[in-house]
């Protein structure tokens, strides 16, 4: 084998390697925990979102209800300070006044029964919320540790990364220029795998029988020289 495509052989495998390390690093099992954690922490801020809403709209059903009551109650007071203040002798008046004040008392009765209603629905809602915020809580720690075991986890690979990084450099600068440019185009164009091996006259590329014609001129071709799979293109490691 020529001490050409012997470099391009050891700059395939450290390629190789250092795609298998990415893949690893994109693949690695706490980043799909991170992301489940964020998918979790982001459905309970929806829910507590959507939680919210409704309470607050409740919360101003209740208001406007006990707004309603204090004006009720004020018009009561004044209804039972015209009835028993004295000033008022007619019986027909007093009998209205009572009769008003009756009404008003019915009134308000009503009013806080629908106040206490929706008071009711907060209830559910509120638990409702606390569960929602405890899940949230929980994915927030998940997420924390798994991102924490994911830093370290990373960090080990990208330090091999650059250990492969500056191996590669060093081969590189011996590599001839127009070689190493055939191999890059061939690696993009292969899934990685630019340089074959052939041997019993098949390649290990495309997994092809050699016809004997190709065969014999390969054999015939100087030691030195680039030669390449007359099936699939790559270069071959004779």
């Amino acid at each position: 084998m020529d001490g050409a495509v012997q470099e391009l052989l050891a700059l395939q495998a450290l390629d190789t390697e250092a795609d298998q390390l990415r893949h690893r690093l994109a693949t690695l099992p706490e980043r799909a925990e991170v992301d489940a954690a964020k998918l979790v922490e982001a459905q309970a801020a929806d829910s507590l979102a959507k939680i919210d809403e409704q309470r607050h709209a409740l919360g101003r059903e209740v208001k406007r209800f006990q707004d309603e009551t204090a004006s009720i109650t004020s018009h009561m007071e004044e209804v039972e300070a015209t009835l028993y203040g004295g000033t008022v002798r007619s019986p027909k008046e007093l009998t209205d006044l009572q009769s008003e004040l009756n009404s008003l008392k019915r009134h308000r009765r009503d009013v806080e029964d629908q106040e206490l209603d929706v008071m009711e629905q907060l209830e559910p809602l509120d638990a409702e919320r606390e569960k929602a915020k405890a899940a949230q809580v929980e994915a927030a720690e998940r997420r924390e540790n798994a991102t924490a075991r994911l830093d370290a986890a990373s960090e080990v690979l990208n330090g091999e990364l650059e250990g492969l990084s500056a191996r590669r450099a060093e081969l590189v600068a011996h590599v001839d220029a127009s070689a190493l440019s055939d191999y890059e185009r061939l690696r993009a164009q292969f899934g990685g795998v630019a340089v074959a091996q052939l041997s019993g006259g098949r390649c290990s590329g495309c997994h092809l029988s050699l016809p004997a014609v190709d065969l014999d001129q390969i054999k015939r071709a100087p030691a030195d020289a680039q030669v390449s799979c007359p099936e699939c293109g790559r270069l071959l490691a004779r």
